[in-house]
């Protein structure tokens, strides 16, 4: 039986050590605040006062909010390895159908976009990530698409984590003070991608300095969206209308029909678009994004719908 400690209480952590006892792992718990929680009654788990930092676990899942230079986590990672839910996710549930988007703004919107036309389009998707009952538990309870919206933090411990669709929307300052400087916290946002392969697809923004001096490193099939020109593979915006360029170049939508206000929505809206024409969504059926967009103004909330 593996042994696992899970570091942290918050949305991660209840649903890391829920699925991990349900999968019959022996689970330790560690939180500064509290050594017992309501929300696990009826689940195993030895919750520790005392945490003894020499203890060897066979991985360490960590809460996204707890920083790299914890002095626990500092402790811990000299004799044990540390993880985020996201690794752990996708070791647990590769056989899971998901598409992952990250970036400093957009995150929220796009995925609900993906979200709600796969939904229109007979799929059965469902956003994650941290927020709910928190991925893993979602994971193991549904059987689904997953558009997991993931975070800087959540990246930053991941190992092996290789989405088969990932979307980076864009990069800049933000959360300096977690990641202790915007190199490093530019490198966690770009280790969604670090281990896709050619089997994978990447979606990122070309009007976007760091993920296009960063785009050659990576060993997947990349397609790109821009506001600004015409992109190699990917979509376009030109005279105020989306282009879908795959071999050949198809209109999409027209930018006055949406009635949104500046380009960064669209932006949004190109690149969840690209992640539904790569999962295999027929354009006809992409174009439901229409109505969502339309109301984005209104503050409606995407994934209730």
């Amino acid at each position: 039986m593996k042994k696992v400690l899970v570091y942290g209480l918050g949305i991660t952590g209840i649903s890391t050590v829920k699925t991990l006892d349900k999968l019959g792992y022996e689970v330790f718990t560690y939180d500064k605040n509290k050594n017992k929680d309501e929300r696990l009654e009826g689940y195993n788990y030895s919750p520790i006062s005392d945490l003894k930092i020499n203890e060897k676990y066979d991985f360490v899942v960590k809460s996204p909010g707890i920083r790299p230079d914890d002095k626990i986590v500092q402790k811990l990672e000299k004799n044990n390895q540390i993880i985020s839910d996201i690794e752990l996710s996708y070791r647990i549930f590769k056989d899971k159908k998901i598409i992952s988007v990250t970036g400093t703004n957009g995150k929220t919107t796009t995925t609900s976009l993906i979200t709600y036309v796969l939904n229109q389009a007979g799929q059965k998707a469902i956003s994650v990530g941290n927020i709910g009952e928190g991925i893993l538990w979602q994971m193991y309870n549904k059987d689904a698409v997953f558009v997991e919206e993931v975070s800087s933090f959540q990246l930053h411990d991941t190992k092996t984590f290789k989405p088969h669709i990932g979307a980076i929307l864009n990069i800049s300052p933000d959360h300096i003070d977690w990641h202790g400087s915007f190199e490093n916290y530019a490198n966690d946002k770009l280790k969604l991608a670090v281990n896709q392969d050619e089997d994978n697809f990447l979606v990122i923004n070309h009007d976007d300095k760091i993920l296009l001096e960063n785009k050659n490193k990576f060993k997947t099939k990349i397609y790109e969206f821009s506001m600004k020109e015409k992109v190699e593979r990917g979509i376009y915006l030109k005279d105020d209308s989306l282009y879908l360029k795959d071999q050949k170049d198809i209109f999409l939508l027209n930018k006055k029909d949406l009635k949104i206000v500046g380009n960064h929505n669209l932006a949004n809206a190109a690149c969840a678009m690209l992640c539904l024409y790569l999962y295999g969504i027929d354009l006809e059926k992409i174009k439901n994004i229409q109505k969502p967009l339309r109301q984005l103004n209104t503050g409606w909330n995407l994934s209730k719908k």
